[in-house]
């Protein structure tokens, strides 16, 4: 068992040839939020009932050096945090951790709680998190995927070039640069996309700005869609469907209620 200098949190981690995983715990009391970001490692959201989350990291280091690279999995450590209302991850290499950037001159030296520096060619982090569902998350991953079951939480997204599947979620707040986003129904959906597809179930309310995309999407009551170059399709839009819709394919099953196009 390893534990952080200033922490009375506690840590275990187990190292192997593959790699070395981490498992660490923090009760839910007083937190309404779970943070969580990372960059080509997948993120795998679970859900019980137990009121406490716990994170499985499955940690990968590649240093300069292939001599160092035990020395590097060694010393790399992660904690769950809680500031305010929110629980969040932490790690001894902040300032790689912080960016995910490993590769990158300026922030890929790394000094080992035993004095040795150590250049890091690659950080690469998987995740297994295990929460009640009614937790909001904000989630973000770059180059992998995040997938996730049935959640009653808020959720708030960031995808750039990765996928992320989820089962019946409320409302979803999404940034989707390159990616694709795969829901089945939701209550409330905002957000941007880029060069990205979404695919949904049926909903209340949809608020979103498509650029070069491709949506579809099943019954909803409101729609506010502001796109360019993009193609949507919707099985029925049973109120109000406000659009701005230019050099794209809008087609819409059901006869709808009310429709404002500029």
């Amino acid at each position: 068992k390893q534990y952080f200098a200033d922490s009375s949190q506690e840590n275990t981690s187990t190292v192997s040839n593959d790699g070395k995983e981490i498992i660490t715990t923090i009760s839910t009391q007083g937190i309404r939020w779970f943070e969580l970001k990372n960059s080509k490692g997948d993120i795998r959201i679970h859900a019980w009932d137990k009121e406490e989350i716990e994170l499985r990291a499955q940690v990968e280091v590649r240093t300069k050096k292939k001599e160092n690279q035990e020395i590097a999995l060694a010393d790399f450590q992660l904690k769950l945090e809680k500031q305010g209302e929110k629980a969040y991850v932490e790690s001894n290499w902040e300032d790689i951790f912080s960016c995910m950037c490993s590769g990158n001159s300026k922030k890929d030296d790394i000094k080992t709680a035993e004095g040795e520096k150590v250049k890091i060619k690659e950080l690469k982090l998987v995740y297994d998190v295990y929460l009640p569902n009614d937790i909001h998350l904000e989630l973000s991953n770059s180059y992998a995927g995040i997938s996730m079951p049935d959640w009653t939480g808020d959720l708030s997204l960031k995808l750039f070039k990765g996928e992320v599947k989820g089962g019946n979620v409320g409302n979803l707040t999404l940034k989707n640069n390159y990616g694709k986003a795969v829901f089945s129904n939701f209550e409330n959906l905002n957000g941007s996309m880029f060069k990205a597809e979404l695919f949904v179930g049926n909903g209340k309310q949809i608020d979103l700005k498509a650029n070069y995309s491709e949506l579809e999407v099943g019954q909803v009551e409101q729609v506010d869609l502001n796109a360019f170059q993009s193609n949507g399709h919707f099985k029925g839009v049973s109120n109000t469907l406000n659009s701005n819709f230019r050099y794209g394919k809008l087609t819409v099953e059901q006869p709808i209620k009310k429709v404002d196009m500029k």
